[in-house]
């Protein structure tokens, strides 16, 4: 428009010019004309009267439409610098990943007007319009020192510049509410676990629901925070200072307009209230931050306090579990040390009675021997058998636990084969499902750049229409206008041509009158003065009408030049009307290209999704496969069920995960409809979310990996465990008095975890309390979204309200254009009409005052507009100054929030990390409590089934060590009595004994027993025989080896009977205390066991792990 107004601006100072009315030269025709106007024809001043008529109403549109254009090229020049301030402002405050928007700029109705040197440095960036080339060389004719011409319309763009800048802080909101909410979601997601994790004493099936409802309340809770996230979040403070903007214009609409010096005023003082409103919202922005900021750091801290006195508590708890583990393992290598004493001192004992018993009447001790010996063969071939029976039974248990061990073996390659399948199953389903995810954000990215190129073609395209229909209105009005004015000057033309015509034929006959006067010269010689005097004023009057034919020649000629310069202006006109309706047809062309290429693109994307969908169905299969061979696996393994239900969850996690970004990029694509100018923060959001992906399947990979390693570390230990099965079946239980020790310790030991495990508790109730303290506070924060949301919404309503209110402005200003222009029609008729009337017929006189009148009333009209313009211009440049002293301020102000919020932003992730690592360590911390619980009722359970285990086993014992003595007492009576009788025999009975003991040795691993009841008789003979025999059973002994099964049982059977049982034995008689085969009897029943005795106690007794793999 202002180009136009230049055009036309331009056309009438050539007319003007062309004409030479100025005001000087009127003056001075006038001057040189007032003597003479006594003597002028009606006609001559009629047409003289319309000349200064048509110079005046032509000088004075001039004037009028160059000082509309330079109150309209004020008007856009402050509107300029207003846009170009907010655009650095906006520019400051948006982050650096939102300078790839400006190549995506909207088209404005601004980038069709010419713009200067300084203007072109001071543009952020550059305009898209394609029917102006900004590097041309003919913008230098535009440069002048008025400034630029603009529309009276475009005082109001600065509301859209505000607007933008508005919905760029609503950005930044929608960002910090969305991680807040994120971070809840986490917080709640993590309470839960902890939740779910204080209840693993509970069976697998109701883990299994409790991890299947958290997942599907994840799954809600992560739906709402997408549902809530695609609304904006506004502070109460913007919806004041829109309503009071919409309240401000609404008021604007009800007045009446105001006149042109007012406007630019109203316009500064709004948009300075703005600028306040903008500022003091800024501010509470700040303080609130501040405020979450701080309460954040006080929970951070609290958190801190409450992991490291965690952390204590279970370094206390492990200080004590080793100093436990020492005291024991002290304890049993104490105990060993006193066992080996004790025997060797038992050893030193018996060889210093045999000796005693050896130099004592020998006689004697061979006879009873020689009795002996026979009753003793018939028990030694009743105890062979029984050991023979003992070493069966053995060797069919170790077959048995060889087989079960084999078995063990097998269904563990089974299950490693298994679950190396199934790991190898789920990386090749990962691997899909990142494809498909890599693939569907190829081809999101590919529909969001064609749909911004058709949301650009379709602006550039309604704007090309805009501006082709408003430049061939206006080109249409003008061509009327110069129509008009064309065929006006060519009725101006006829009609000098007639009265030159008539003005000729009056010089002709004139002349033909002063051939008649000269003729009759010298009949009226009286009248010759007055024709002279006539004659010569006739003279000058023709001069006159010829110097008035030549201008009139120089205006046709003008008018001519003129009408031509007019046409071509048309044809290049219609040249442009051809290249638009070109273009537009290209970009209609390029439109349904594009068109196409989107349904293609919708197409790919269905089938993607229906491959997607195929993969979770394949995926939901194995998931049930894993479901059904976890359950198989539950009963031999409860760690492996433990591991494929982790699995699950982060299989659960990993849906819920790709869910949200198909959540999220449908809301792209839903926010990239409605607003225009977001999609650079959709592109961040989503550069986010994929980093979060990344990260989480990062997690899920080291978890996975980390499941691995705890996989092999359970084989490991299974094998361990398989290995201590088997050692343990061949070493020997504690005796009773370390099992009582033990217990005793173990009893304080569980006491004071009790104690502690109590505290915990205690402690554990009160971060309860704190975590629904959490929740609470964070439904309040989702209360406060739902209600920014509504007031969101109030405000969108606004925002449509004021662009309607933008409309109906626009058409105003349309109106007032209109009726500026129809105003001066108006008056340049009424001009010429009220001549035509007046000038009928007054006199000259009566017009010539009229025409000073009026050019004395112009004039008073021109001193008065240049005083307001200059008073304007004062006011102007004052306004300006103060405005960009307030810009200043404000642009420091702005930058230092931008600096306090990249701080803010920066702690805010420093306390995310920080919250992400605690709750890390608070789960390793929770996950040992679970152990050391597990332990402690796993152990409590042991010491009773051992104290139960035992008090059976000591009755039993009684009863059986009780019939054993009374019988084995019976039998060594007689033995003693038989004795007596058969001493002759012993010599070679003897013999025969010990190649027996030779045998046994050779053939049995458990016949010990029979050496110590025999080794008392085997020194009769002498020294020699008791060294040869003693050298056998130490020999015996060492290949037996100290930690044989056998051995202990023995040991242990010893010392209880001859420790607790010995009292319970008949008074020996006094005529054989001194007899060497009854203490040898003795002794020796003492060491016998029954057979049923050692079976009871082999299986009654339960496996002992050492403390250590506990």
């Amino acid at each position: 428009m202002a180009r136009y107004s230049s055009c036309i601006m331009g056309d009438n100072s050539s007319v003007t010019s062309g004409e030479s009315f100025s005001s000087d030269s009127d003056r001075n025709s006038l001057s040189n004309y007032l003597p003479s106007t006594s003597r002028k024809p009606p006609r001559e001043r009629k047409r003289d009267s319309d000349v200064a008529k048509l110079g005046g109403s032509l000088k004075a549109t001039a004037d009028t439409l160059q000082d509309v254009d330079r109150m309209l090229g004020e008007y856009q020049s402050i509107a300029r610098t207003q846009a170009s301030s907010i655009n650095k402002l906006k520019d400051k405050i948006s982050s650096p990943r939102r300078s790839r928007h400006s190549s995506l700029s909207s088209l404005r109705s601004a980038d069709l007007e010419f713009s200067t040197g300084k203007e072109r440095g001071r543009r952020t960036y550059r305009p898209t319009s394609p029917l102006r080339d900004y590097n041309h060389a003919s913008d230098g004719e535009y440069r002048s020192s008025r400034r630029r011409p603009r529309s009276a319309v475009r005082f109001r763009d600065d509301v859209r510049v505000d607007r933008e800048h508005i919905h760029d802080i609503h950005q930044t909101v929608r960002d910090l509410s969305a991680d807040h909410e994120r971070l809840e979601s986490e917080l709640e997601r993590e309470i839960r676990n902890r939740f779910r994790q204080s209840n693993s004493l509970e069976n697998v099936e109701k883990r299994l629901e409790r991890k299947l409802e958290s997942i599907a309340t994840k799954i809600e809770n992560r739906q709402k925070v997408d549902s809530t996230a695609s609304a904006p979040l506004t502070a109460a403070t913007l919806s004041k200072s829109l309503t009071e903007a919409l309240k401000v214009s609404q008021s604007n609409l009800a007045a009446p307009p105001p006149p042109p010096s007012q406007l630019p005023l109203d316009n500064l003082h709004l948009k300075i209230s703005d600028i306040e409103t903008d500022k003091r919202r800024l501010n509470n922005e700040l303080d609130l931050l501040k405020q979450k900021h701080d309460q954040g750091e006080g929970a951070r801290r609290a958190l801190s306090q409450q992991v490291e006195d965690l952390r204590a508590k279970l370094r206390e708890v492990d200080d004590e579990r080793h100093r436990a583990l020492r005291l024991a393992e002290e304890f049993r290598d104490s105990e060993k040390k006193s066992r080996k004493k004790q025997r060797d001192m038992e050893i030193q004992d018996l060889r210093v009675q045999l000796s005693h018993m050896i130099s004592r009447e020998e006689g004697e001790v061979m006879r009873r021997e020689l009795q002996k010996t026979e009753k003793q063969r018939q028990q030694l071939t009743e105890h062979i058998e029984t050991l023979t029976k003992d070493i069966r039974h053995k060797e069919q248990n170790s077959n048995s636990l060889l087989s079960e061990v084999s078995e063990l073996t097998s269904a563990k390659a089974k299950l490693e084969s298994d679950n190396s399948r199934l790991l190898t199953e789920l990386e090749q389903v990962k691997s899909s499902l990142r494809d498909s995810t890599h693939q569907h954000q190829k081809i999101s990215q590919e529909l969001e750049g064609l749909q911004a190129d058709l949301g650009a073609s379709e602006r550039r395209k309604d704007d090309m229409k805009s501006k082709a229909t408003e430049v061939v209105k206006l080109w249409k009005a003008k061509c009327k206008s110069l129509q008009k004015e064309c065929d006006e000057l060519k009725d101006v033309n006829i009609d000098h041509a007639n009265r030159s015509d008539q003005l000729a034929n009056e010089n002709d006959s004139l002349r033909n009158q002063v051939n008649s006067l000269s003729n009759q010269m010298d009949r009226l010689n009286k009248e010759m003065a007055d024709l002279l005097t006539s004659n010569q004023d006739l003279e000058d009057k023709i001069r006159r009408q010829e110097a008035e034919f030549k201008d009139l020649r120089r205006l046709k000629s003008d008018l001519e030049h003129n009408n031509h310069e007019q046409s071509l202006r048309i044809q290049q006109m219609e040249r442009e009307t051809r290249k638009m309706n070109d273009q537009f047809i290209n970009y209609e062309a390029e439109s349904a290209q594009l068109s196409d290429k989107l349904a293609a693109s919708k197409e790919e994307v269905e089938q993607l999704e229906q491959q997607h969908r195929q993969l979770k169905n394949a995926n939901s299969d194995l998931l049930l496969e894993l479901n059904k061979k976890s359950q198989a696996l539950e009963e031999r393994d409860a760690a492996v069920q433990d591991l494929e239900v982790k699995l699950l969850t982060t299989e659960a996690s990993e849906s819920a995960l790709k869910r949200e970004l198909e959540s999220v990029t449908s809301q792209l694509s839903k926010q990239q409809q409605t607003y225009e100018k977001s999609n650079t923060d959709q592109l961040s959001k989503i550069e986010r979310y994929r980093k979060e992906l990344s990260e989480a399947k990062a997690r899920e990979l080291k978890t996975g990996e980390e499941y691995h390693k705890r996989f092999k570390h359970l084989q490991i230990d299974k094998d361990a465990q398989v290995e201590s099965l088997r050692v343990d079946l061949e070493e020997a239980h504690i005796s009773v008095q370390n099992v009582k020790r033990q217990a005793k310790n173990q009893s304080d030991e569980y006491i004071r975890l009790e104690q502690k495990y109590r505290k915990l508790e205690d402690e554990f109730q009160s971060y309860k309390s704190q975590t629904k303290r959490l929740k609470e506070q964070s439904d309040d924060l989702r209360e406060t979204g739902e209600q920014h949301e509504q007031r969101c919404k109030e405000m969108e309503g606004a925002l449509s309200d004021a662009k309607a209110e933008l409309m109906k402005l626009e058409q105003l200003h349309k109106m007032l254009t209109q009726a500026v222009r129809t105003e001066l029609s108006v008056l340049v008729e009424t001009a010429e009409a009220g001549s035509e009337y007046k000038y009928s017929d007054n006199s000259a006189s009566d017009i010539l005052a009229e025409l000073a009148s009026t050019t004395s009333w112009l004039r008073r009209v021109m001193r008065k507009a240049h005083d307001t313009e200059r008073q304007l211009r004062a006011d102007m440049k004052m306004r300006l100054a103060q405005e960009t002293a307030e810009k200043g301020e404000l642009i420091a102000e702005i930058r230092r929030q931008h600096e306090s919020m990249d701080e803010l932003g920066d702690k805010h992730r420093q306390l995310v990390e920080n919250v992400m690592s605690k709750e890390d360590e608070v789960n390793k911390l929770e996950d040992k409590l679970n152990e050391l619980s597990i332990h402690v009722e796993e152990q409590k359970a042991l010491d009773d089934a051992v104290e139960k285990t035992k008090i059976l086993e000591r009755y039993q014992r009684l009863q059986h060590a009780v019939s054993s003595l009374k019988q084995e007492l019976r039998a060594n009576s007689s033995a003693v009595i038989s004795a007596l009788d058969s001493s002759k025999d012993s010599k070679n009975s003897l013999r025969q004994r010990q190649v027996r003991i030779s045998d046994i040795v050779t053939s049995n691993d458990g016949s010990q027993t029979t050496l110590k009841q025999l080794s008392p008789r085997s020194e009769v003979e002498g020294q020699g025989e008791d060294n040869d025999l003693q050298e056998r059973i130490d020999a015996y002994s060492k290949a037996l080896g100290p930690n044989s099964y056998r051995n202990v049982l023995e040991d242990d059977y010893l010392e209880e009977i001859q420790g607790t049982y010995i009292n319970e034995l008949p008074e020996v008689p006094p005529d054989l205390s001194r007899d060497q085969g009854y203490r040898s009897s003795v002794s020796s029943s003492a060491n016998y066991k029954p057979k049923a005795v050692i079976e009871k106690r082999r299986h009654s007794t339960p496996r002992k792990t050492p403390a250590t793999k506990l």
